[in-house]
């Protein structure tokens, strides 16, 4: 025995707040995750009808004015490869949520609020400078725990 049954597994995920549990029971999900775990959010939300105004924040410390650079030409231009920043997460009924906290968005230097995932999918999957300290297999964990699709970041070459 010891096996969950998908549908047994996904009943324990019912609000976004257990969803926030979940990605941050995770090993080093905002170490080198973040990206992974904001889009999951917006995933989540999106499936279950509660994506409202949620949008998705890239974060850029001080040192950082080339990526921020950077990434303001790809989503410009629609071409490049753009550079993962400091952090990601997503901005929902009015705040900077990551898996652990409300984050404060002045604690960052420049931020990019998006509201496609795509950019952010293009990041996770071709962004370069990712922290390698989280274990991109989780990728499909947390898939198969959010009963979400993340089909389209699993196997990239950035995975370790």
């Amino acid at each position: 025995m010891g096996f969950f049954s998908k549908k047994a597994v996904v009943e324990s995920i019912k609000t976004f707040e257990d969803v926030r549990k979940f990605l941050n029971s995770i090993e080093d999900i905002n170490a080198g995750g973040c990206g992974v775990s904001a889009l999951a959010m917006y995933r989540w939300l999106k499936d279950n009808n509660q994506l409202d105004d949620t949008k998705i924040v890239l974060m850029y410390d001080s040192f950082e004015k080339q990526e921020y650079l950077n990434n303001k030409k790809v989503l410009r231009q629609k071409n490049g490869v753009p550079i993962a920043p400091s952090h990601c997460c997503i901005y929902q009924d009015g705040e900077f949520v990551d898996s652990t906290e409300k984050l404060k968005i002045s604690e960052y230097k420049w931020f990019q609020i998006i509201n496609e995932e795509d950019f952010l999918k293009k990041v996770i999957v071709d962004g370069q400078y990712w922290n390698a300290m989280f274990d991109r297999k989780n990728i499909k964990i947390i898939e198969d725990k959010l009963n979400i699709d993340l089909s389209d970041i699993r196997g990239t070459k950035n995975e370790n």
